[in-house]
């Protein structure tokens, strides 16, 4: 897949011409299932209200997606299942590097973030020289 491609498939997520991307080559991005959604919620309300615009999440399953989608937040669906089956925090959190192979080979940059990490500000025009 090019990066044009993947882009596209992030639903919502504002294209690399619109102004509002804070550094346009790179993405702030989250991964979750639908285990924590109350937690996913308020992440992406406190991201929003930050004003992050080339933010998303990267759905592991569907549920997760309706969600996202219902708060109008970016998000690209990536159904994966750890070997073992389980949903678990730690479990989900081993396939995080899996996704972040799909952005990194097609040359986005990622500032990975957990759903209980607080955003104060974008954090982009510090980062600008390291993620690029």
């Amino acid at each position: 897949m090019d990066r044009a491609s993947l882009l596209k498939a992030v639903s919502g997520l504002p294209t690399e011409d619109d102004d509002s991307w804070t550094v346009p080559e790179a993405v702030l991005a989250a991964v979750s299932n639908s285990n924590i959604l109350h937690m996913l919620g308020q992440f992406v309300d406190i991201v929003q209200k930050v004003g992050v615009s080339n933010f998303l999440v990267v759905a592991i399953d569907q549920r997760t997606a309706d969600f996202l989608k219902g708060k109008n937040c970016a998000h690209y669906v990536r159904k994966l299942r750890t070997r073992t089956g389980s949903t678990d925090n730690h479990a989900t959190s081993g396939l995080k590097f899996k996704i972040l192979v799909d952005f990194l080979s097609v040359g986005t940059s990622v500032l990975l973030s957990d759903g209980d990490v607080i955003w104060l500000q974008v954090a982009f025009p510090s980062l600008h020289g390291s993620l690029v």
